[in-house]
Parts: structure tokens; C-alpha cells; sequence
């Protein structure tokens, strides 16, 4: 049973909702809110149905609610929007299956127990997967309503202004870029193998392509401001082009921070093949961007919103694939990676490199099965964060802790190199137990926050 809960002000129907007797409508047309006034004037025919219905329903598993037989429940309790009830009934009944509509409905005791939170996610995850399935044929409805709604452009010449603004963003970018090589070039020549120097090496060069992003997307922004004031199309194909620029320019800032495509002298991850993974994550960032632009155009321009549903379910499978296919090339580079740092690695560190690569690969298909439950989720938007935060917990955890204990050991060997005396055992020990807490904490403290944020959509606290 889905229970659609908001904080927004009620709808017209909450007079129906204070009504001594429960009311259920059954409906399998996709779209649109139900017509609640109306069932005022069915008082007897619908207290039949909704005893007839109760009487079905009362003693079914709840596994038996996600066959395609079967209705899905939405139990209405006064306080949802129009645009909520439509959601969800589009997303369940995108793939043909019924839905239950009951307002103020109680549960009865001789119910069964409820189903857990895996098993209500289990039942999520298939209704997302056949509504999915079946919105993929209505993807073709996009091209038409993205072509029909730039013949109505406010904006003269949209077009050509759109090719301005991206043309007048490349060219301020360039131009600050080339004005500030030579500032950058000095203060970037190496000075050393160590891991200091190449640490400040490569935050200068953050930062100047940070700098370099922001003039970019500021000259879109501008652009769209000066050049499409009108809200039609075109201005929003420029807001979702800043909206995807800045997600790409985020991955390739933070990517030439680690991997510094070209530039091994000041590389801080020291990965095999560290080009071949910088076009991997370009093209994973690239198609995220991709999506996210479909995503904003096809909520603009949509009238069925299962079009825009179908196109985000063939950009997830297509992501998936990307990912899947990116850490099965990565496996070798990953476990030489994880071993670099323990010149005799012991069994724990040996299974930890093993399982890396498909860590990660189950981690993906994890976060692709989170991402179609809640796409019929009545709070769809908190499992979609978590899947994305999780996402990127599992990525960055493992480099921020090989640039942590790289850290310790830069600093502690330039402590060592300071003194005259040498290390004595006592003191080598000590240095290896603090280079190997600094990254034991890093992973600590990623354990935790994953099990803060998985607690809570996971986890009855209430009944702890």
C-alpha cells in the first residue's frame, strides 16, 4: 500500500476525507486527478465497492499486491496535492496494472502484519521496473513536443541566440584562460617527486580551472539573461544547458585534481592508465549531464509526464552499462591500487583489492534498483538523494583515504628528513600506525555516514 503523505494545505477532497465511511475508486486510465466531488453521489454504490473490495483485499500477502493481477493501493489521507495523486497513478499505471484509490481508508485488525521495509522496497522496485518498461514506447512523444513547443518561441531567432551564448561563454572561458597561463605556468613547474609539492601543484591547477568553469557558466548565464528574457523554449534550453555544463565541469575540475590527464609530474592518484579512467569519467559526466537536460526539457515541454519516465529508464540502463563496463576494465588498476601502498599486504588488504571492482559493480546495480523504486516512491526524492550521496561516498571514500595516507607519510617523512638522528623502531612503528589510522578513519567515518543515511529509509526508529 502506498501512503501518500504531504505537508501542503488540503485538497477539495478533505471534506470526503472527514466522511464516517471509507471510500475506494478503482481506476486504470494513466493521468490526471480523480474526480473526488463526484463520489459524494455514489454513497450507496460505493460503500458495495468499497466492502466488496475490502473484502478482497483483507488476508492477501503482500507480495501478492505487486502481481499485475492485482490493484495497487493508494491510501489517501486527506493532505495531498493534485500533482502528487497524478504522479503516482502515472507511474503505476504506465504499465497497464490497476490502482486503489481509498481516502481515510483505516487499517483493519484482521489484517496481516505489514510487510518490512525490504519487502516494501522489493514491490517498489518492480512497479518501477514495469512502469519503466512500459513508458519507453511513449519516449517518441518527446521530439514532437519539443518541436511543437519551439514553433511558439517568445524569442526572436532563438536559435542563433542559442549558438551566441555558447559561442560567447567558449569564447570568455578561452580568453581567461590564456590570459592567465602564464601566471599559472611558473607557479606550476615541478619541484620535486614528493607528495607536497605535487599536492600544491595540482590545487593550483584546480583552481584555475574552477576559475575557468565559473567565467563559462557566468557568460551563459548572462547570456540567457541578455538574450532570451522571454520564458519559451529556448530559455530553457539555456538554463539546462548552465544546469548540465556546471555538473560537467564539476567531474573534469575534480578528475584533472586527482588524475591530471598528461601530467604525471603532479598526478595525486597514482592509478595505472590514468588517461584511459579520465575519459571514462568524461563520458560518465557527459551522459549524466545529458540525462539531466532531458530530465528538465521533457518536464517543460511534456504532456504525458510517462515520456519523460521512458527517457530516464533507458538513460539508466545506459548508465548502468557505462558503469559496469567501466569498473570491469578498471579491476587490474583498482587492485594495483589498493596494494601500492602495503609493500607486503596481509590477507584482509589482498581480499580487500579482489573484491574492489565488483564492489563498486554491485554498488551500481544497488543504486540503478534504488533509483527505479523511487521513481514510484511517495517519497521517491529522499531514496533518489541517498542512491546519489551513496554513489558518491563509494567512489571518493578510497581516494580521500590513499590522499590521507599519503599525506602522513609526505609529512612524516619531511619530519625524519629535518632531523639529524635517526627514526628509531619505536618511532618507525608510530609513524606506520598514524599513516594507517589516517586512512582506517577516513573509512570509518564513510561507514557511518552511509549507515546514517540508509537508517533512516531502511529502519523503523519509530518502533526502536
Amino acid at each position: 500500500m502506498y501512503d501518500l503523505r504531504a505537508r501542503e494545505a488540503p485538497c477539495e477532497w478533505e471534506s470526503l476525507h472527514r466522511a464516517s465511511a471509507p471510500r475506494t475508486l478503482m481506476a486504470r486510465a494513466p493521468g490526471g486527478c480523480m474526480i473526488f466531488d463526484a463520489i459524494a453521489k455514489w454513497r450507496i454504490g460505493l460503500f458495495a465497492l468499497t466492502t466488496a473490495a475490502g473484502l478482497t483485499f483483507v488476508g492477501v500477502p503482500a507480495p501478492a499486491l505487486a502481481q499485475a493481477d492485482q490493484p495497487v493501493v493508494l491510501n489517501l489521507q486527506g493532505g495531498e496535492t493534485a500533482d502528487q495523486i497524478r504522479q503516482a497513478v502515472d507511474a503505476i499505471t504506465a504499465s497497464g496494472r490497476k490502482v486503489e484509490i481509498r481516502v481515510g481508508a483505516k487499517a483493519s485488525v484482521a489484517q496481516a502484519e505489514p510487510p518490512s521495509r525490504f519487502a516494501a522496497f522489493w514491490r517498489d522496485f518492480e512497479a518501477g521496473l514495469d512502469s519503466g518498461h512500459a513508458a519507453m514506447s511513449k519516449v517518441g512523444q518527446l521530439p514532437r513536443a519539443i518541436a511543437a513547443r519551439w514553433s511558439s518561441a517568445e524569442n526572436p531567432q532563438p536559435g542563433l541566440r542559442l549558438v551566441a551564448i555558447l559561442l560567447a561563454a567558449t569564447g570568455a572561458s578561452w580568453a581567461f584562460r590564456r590570459a592567465t597561463r602564464g601566471w599559472f605556468e611558473r607557479r606550476l613547474t615541478p619541484s620535486g617527486p614528493d607528495f607536497l609539492p605535487r599536492l600544491r601543484m595540482s590545487l593550483l591547477a584546480a583552481l584555475q580551472d574552477s576559475l575557468t568553469a565559473v567565467v563559462f557558466l557566468g557568460a551563459i548565464g548572462l547570456g540567457r539573461n541578455r538574450l532570451l528574457p522571454q520564458p519559451d523554449l529556448a530559455a530553457a534550453m539555456a538554463t539546462a544547458l548552465g544546469s548540465t555544463m556546471a555538473m560537467v565541469a564539476l567531474h573534469v575540475v575534480v578528475a584533472r585534481f586527482l588524475l591530471a590527464p598528461g601530467r604525471p609530474e603532479r598526478r595525486l592518484l597514482p592509478i595505472d592508465r590514468a588517461d584511459r579512467h579520465f575519459a571514462w569519467l568524461l563520458a560518465y559526466a557527459t551522459l549524466g549531464a545529458v540525462a539531466l537536460a532531458v530530465a528538465q526539457l521533457g518536464a517543460d515541454v511534456a504532456r504525458d509526464s510517462a515520456a519523460v519516465m521512458g527517457a530516464l529508464a533507458i538513460g539508466g540502463y545506459i548508465m548502468l552499462a557505462l558503469k559496469l563496463c567501466w569498473f570491469f576494465d578498471a579491476r587490474h588498476d583498482l587492485k594495483a591500487l589498493v596494494l601500492r601502498p602495503a609493500p607486503e599486504p596481509g590477507i584482509g588488504l589482498r581480499f580487500l583489492a579482489w573484491a574492489a571492482p565488483m564492489i563498486l559493480m554491485a554498488s551500481a546495480v544497488a543504486i540503478w534498483m534504488v533509483g527505479r523504486a523511487a521513481s514510484v516512491m511517495a517519497n521517491g526524492e529522499h531514496w533518489a538523494t541517498a542512491a546519489g550521496l551513496t554513489q558518491f561516498i563509494i567512489v571518493l571514500t578510497p581516494v580521500v583515504a590513499i590522499g590521507a595516507t599519503a599525506l602522513v607519510r609526505a609529512w612524516h617523512a619531511r619530519e625524519q628528513a629535518r632531523s639529524d638522528a635517526p627514526a628509531t623502531p619505536a618511532q618507525a612503528a608510530a609513524g606506520a600506525m598514524v599513516q594507517a589510522g589516517a586512512g582506517g578513519l577516513v573509512w570509518i567515518g564513510a561507514a557511518f555516514w552511509l549507515s546514517q543515511i540508509w537508517a533512516a529509509l531502511f529502519v523503523d526508529t519509530g518502533s526502536a
